[in-house]
Order: C-alpha cells, then structure tokens, then sequence
C-alpha cells in the first residue's frame, strides 16, 4: 500500500488501504480521512498531495476510481471519464491543485 509524506508539512504522512488514513505527529497516532475509496472490491494504489493546497489530496485505486478531497478528506468528489484501470501515480501542478495528472496501467489505449 502506498504510504506518502507531504512534501509541504513533513510531519503529515498518508496511508491507503481502502480507505485513506493520515497521521500528523510522525505516526503516533492514525485518523482515518476517508470511507471506502473504491469502488468496492479495491484498495488506494496511488496518492497525490497538492504541494501548493495542503487540503487537496487525490487518491486512486486498484479497480480504477479516482477520488479527490479539496477539504483535507472532509468530502470526497469522484472524477468521471477516465479509464476504468488500475491507477499507478499522480503529478498534482505544484500552482494549481486543481490539475493533476493521472497514470494508468493497462495496454492498447492512453495511460495519462
């Protein structure tokens, strides 16, 4: 499972299972931020910290959903359109956390 530090805060690390936990004190204690992120029978293959929006994070799954908060895991919104495949890894624009860029495994079709 992906376990990632934001690049912003050092002290705060992100977790994924099914859900997305965070810890902010160099992991003495965990807070799940999250519910179930995937569609069901998955687990988080992928994080993105915003490095400019310390409350946006996208997080992506194993059976292809890719979910981000704009409110530090408060709600979550679901991005539409996108290949229904396992998600790899995320580039957040360091200027805009509102563009990120998404990676896809699979063959025979776009991957970002």
């Amino acid at each position: 499972p992906p376990l990632v530090m934001d690049a912003a805060r050092p002290s705060r690390l992100l977790f994924g299972t099914y859900r997305l936990y965070e810890t902010t004190n160099g992991g003495n204690t965990w807070a799940a931020i999250s519910g179930d992120l995937s569609k069901g029978s998955g687990a988080i293959s992928a994080i993105g910290v915003a490095p400019g929006d310390v409350r946006t994070t996208y997080v992506g799954t194993s059976d292809g959903n890719v979910r981000v908060t704009t409110d530090g895991g408060a709600s979550w919104r679901t991005a539409t359109g996108l290949p229904n495949r396992y998600v790899e890894d995320f580039a957040v624009d360091p200027g805009d956390a509102r563009t990120a860029w998404v990676a896809f495994a699979g063959f025979g079709t776009g991957h970002v």
